[in-house]
């Protein structure tokens, strides 16, 4: 079992900016040695799969298993800002985007009321996004 450098890949710090590069990176490798490869693991034991991968990007937990790990992380404000926006402007949730409060400063206060109280936590899982709670 072996992985070589794993990817946490942390929600709205531009992630699909680093996994494009890489994968272009392993696609010009993969033509000189034919073992590069890149995995995408989203849940379950990456030692059960047995895998052997050069890149693994993944929002698991840290890996034991791996050479090197690598994350990228923003500013705080900038991260919670860029979860609003993508939970109430993108494609991705359009479907869900009406969950959300009608305004930026009232879903900041929903989940400054959810820091010590794990009931109003679970109450704002009604706006079926991002928990900006998650401490980066």
């Amino acid at each position: 079992f072996r992985l070589g450098n794993f990817y946490l890949h942390i929600s709205k710090t531009g992630g699909w900016n680093v996994y494009q590069k890489m994968f272009a990176l392993e696609e010009s490798q993969r033509q000189e040695e034919e073992e590069s490869r890149i995995c995408e693991i989203a849940q379950g034991s990456l030692k059960r799969r047995k895998l052997s991968c050069d890149f693994v990007f993944s929002e698991r937990r840290y890996s034991k298993y791996a050479n090197r790990a690598y994350a990228v992380v923003r500013n705080p404000r900038d991260h919670v800002l860029s979860q609003y926006f993508h939970c109430t402007e993108s494609r991705d949730h359009r479907n869900n985007a009406h969950f959300m409060p009608s305004s930026l400063d009232e879903w900041l206060e929903a989940w400054t009321l959810a820091l010590d109280n794990e009931t109003k936590a679970e109450e704002n899982k009604q706006f079926h996004c991002y928990d900006p709670r998650n401490y980066q």
